[in-house]
């Protein structure tokens, strides 16, 4: 048995060595030196080979590989693969007499290495998966919030669509007003044309009719003469009624002010009853 001294000497140069074969990308020769060295340690002149403990190991793996209780991304590959290099380089060395004893230490020494591999990869892929998780959840609330400010955005924009249709129904409206509006007044237009025309030919015809009868009145008898301006009168009588009617309605038409029909009223019973008169004196006189 080694004494404890001697032992923890043992481990720290062990240490030392692992520590060593942790940097990438070594030459044979190197790993040669570092095989020797770790052959000192293992095997002594007296013929007892030194026993590393697995909690040494796993001291120094967890001291190497997590800072600040963040396990590194594939701990240990680089120390692996060194060391089965050695294993490699002392199985076919032929002149070494104890490499069977030094070859076991070795695999021992591997295999509590290799364990703590992978329980710090597994560490590893908890942490990053406890940690994916909470990105993700991270990046689901940032996703929802700006879904939100989508929503909320697509609302307002909505409102504006509702807004710009209710205008362009109002203006429809509109324009179907002031459509209905230029249908009516061509309609008022022509129908007004229509009475002024139907208007000028009632004057025509009327003053034709009356000059007529006015042309043939010294012809006429002094006798008949009442007859004949009671005739004129009724004529007359009709015709102004026609002409005010169509007057009238023009007005209609046109929003004007259409008088009033009292006098017009009045105005013709009076005529009537002059034309009246005059035929009873004519035929009773």
């Amino acid at each position: 048995m080694f004494d404890s001294e001697l032992q923890s000497r043992k481990t720290q140069e062990l240490i030392i060595i692992l520590q060593e074969l942790e940097e990438p990308g070594l030459s044979d020769f190197d790993l040669k030196l570092r095989g020797n060295r770790m052959k000192d340690i293992y095997l002594s002149e007296s013929g007892e080979v030194y026993r590393h403990s697995y909690s040494e190991i796993t001291d120094y793996m967890y001291s190497h590989h997590v800072c600040g209780g963040v396990p590194t991304i594939d701990p240990g590959s680089t120390i692996l693969e060194n060391l089965h290099s050695i294993q490699e380089d002392w199985e076919t060395d032929k002149e070494c007499n104890e490499k069977e004893k030094y070859c076991r230490a070795l695999q021992k020494l591997i295999d509590h290495v290799n364990l703590e591999v992978v329980r710090l990869g597994q560490m590893a892929d908890i942490y990053y998966k406890l940690t994916m998780k909470d990105t993700i959840n991270q990046k689901i609330q940032e996703n929802m919030k700006g879904m939100q400010e989508i929503a909320f955005k697509l609302e307002k924009q909505q409102k504006v669509v509702e807004e710009v249709e209710q205008d362009i129904e109002n203006r429809r409206k509109e324009i179907e007003d002031i459509q209905g509006d230029v249908r009516n007044h061509n309609i008022q237009a022509i129908t007004v044309l229509s009475i002024f025309s139907c208007v000028v030919f009632s004057f025509t015809g009327g003053f034709s009719l009356i000059s007529g009868a006015l042309n043939i009145l010294p012809n006429i008898p002094q006798i008949r003469t009442p007859l004949l301006v009671g005739v004129i009168l009724l004529i007359s009588i009709v015709l102004i009624d026609a002409i005010y009617m169509l007057l009238r309605a023009a007005r209609h038409y046109t929003h004007d002010y259409q008088g009033h029909l009292v006098g017009f009223v009045v105005f013709n019973i009076l005529g009537i009853l002059i034309a009246f008169g005059l035929l009873t004196k004519y035929y009773f006189g």
